[in-house]
């Protein structure tokens, strides 16, 4: 019981803290920006962040044997969550629901995924090892 209390506290809570914080951030109706960042990169920032917590979460570390299932789940997770972030911003005032942001939250999450993909080939021997 301890272990999957562990593996909860540390893989997955951060992982729901993060979807946590999305959400309450969209839900401002004038969220704090970094002043002279671009939007659409903030976007790509934000879940960048989110499919790399996701898939930790979901295989129980980063750098550990991939599961493709970890992998595919992210993925489909992120952007799921991230269709949703806007569709619920429609909803919010003075928040606008735009195309061009998801597009730019999946932008982030094919390079945070991408960059999972490419740590683990490089510190595995030049070889993808999925359990």
């Amino acid at each position: 019981m301890g272990d999957k209390i562990f593996k909860f506290i540390v893989y997955k809570f951060p992982a729901l803290l993060y979807i946590a914080a999305i959400f309450i951030l969209s839900s401002m109706s004038h969220p704090p920006v970094p002043p002279m960042m671009n939007d659409k990169v903030l976007h790509g920032i934000e879940f960048l962040i989110l499919v790399l917590l996701i898939y930790r979460a979901f295989n129980n570390g980063l750098l550990k044997k991939m599961a493709m299932g970890a992998v595919g789940g992210a993925v489909i997770f992120s952007f799921v969550y991230g269709a949703l972030d806007e569709l619920h911003q429609m909803f919010v005032e003075n928040r606008v629901s735009s195309f061009n942001d998801y597009i730019a939250d999946c932008a982030g999450i094919i390079v945070g995924i991408g960059a999972i993909l490419l740590v683990n080939y490089f510190l595995k021997g030049r070889s993808f090892e999925f359990v």
